[in-house]
């Protein structure tokens, strides 16, 4: 749990900059949405997700879902290569 709670504390450490650019185009976006997108950006799968909040893969799937149409994505624009080029 420990080493759970280290690993988030250095993505938002790296991340801040991002969260910043994130919070500039969307504003209404969660803390949850942040750290998902923030997730993404470093290419973990949504395997890998779930398995860090320990919740569904299928939960995870669903929040990417949300997260695309705040930002108005269509569904052929990759929300990964999406969250890189905003760097």
């Amino acid at each position: 749990n420990r080493d759970l709670d280290r690993f988030r504390q250095e993505v938002d450490t790296a991340n801040r900059e991002f969260y910043e650019k994130l919070t500039a185009l969307c504003p209404d976006l969660t803390q949850h949405d942040k750290e998902l997108a923030g997730l993404l950006r470093i290419d973990l799968s949504s395997k890998e997700i779930a398995s860090l909040h320990n919740i569904s893969v299928k939960a995870v799937e669903m929040s990417r879902y949300r997260l695309r149409k705040k930002f108005g994505l269509e569904g052929n624009d990759n929300l990964v290569t999406f969250l890189k080029n905003m760097t």
